[in-house]
């Protein structure tokens, strides 16, 4: 994974994304997406990080996004009312 800050993330706009803040969510194309396992998802305590910023459960594969919001989860919670 490495020092990302030098690449544009690839955000959307400051929007209600769900929950009760606004979040920048990560565009399909994002670097952001899937970039760490499961295991190194940690908040400050070392406690695993189950949800993201708008409560949404973190991830359901191996490997969490990195920032605020979980990419993933939207996406199977939109193909799952498919």
């Amino acid at each position: 994974m490495g020092d990302m800050q030098a690449t544009d993330a690839l955000l959307g706009v400051l929007t209600n994304n769900g929950g009760p803040t606004a979040t920048h969510r990560p565009t399909e194309l994002s670097p952001l997406i899937n970039q760490i396992p499961l295991s190194e998802c940690l908040n400050i305590t070392g406690m695993a990080l189950l949800e993201d910023q708008r409560g949404f459960i973190r991830s359901f594969d191996s490997l969490c996004d990195i920032g605020a919001v979980e990419v993933n989860t939207d996406i199977i919670f939109a193909h799952s009312f498919d």
